[in-house]
């Protein structure tokens, strides 16, 4: 619920705002892009066993988080653009 209302929070303040570009906070990370109106989600990394997970022949026992942030970048008449890993902003 708190992650939710912060999300909401941070989309409120950006639309008075309106940045060009933003960084997802902390160990988050952007899985999915950023999409056309400059909406993006920063996500936690999955959780898993390291001794587990990535050995061969051994399933994945990763869980993603159900969790995530909501962003949004105002670009105007620029397209919105992933800078790296963790970055979007207009180009």
């Amino acid at each position: 619920m708190i992650v939710w209302l912060l999300s909401r929070l941070i989309l409120a303040l950006a639309a008075v705002v309106r940045p060009t570009s933003a960084r997802c906070p902390g160990d988050l990370d952007l899985r999915t892009g950023i999409r056309r109106d400059g909406r993006f989600e920063c996500w936690p990394h999955p959780v898993g066993d390291p001794e587990w997970d990535g050995t061969w022949q051994r399933p994945e026992r990763s869980v993603q988080p159900a969790w995530h942030l909501d962003g949004r970048v105002y670009c105007g008449d620029t397209r919105p653009v992933v800078i790296d890993w963790r970055t979007v902003g207009c180009g």
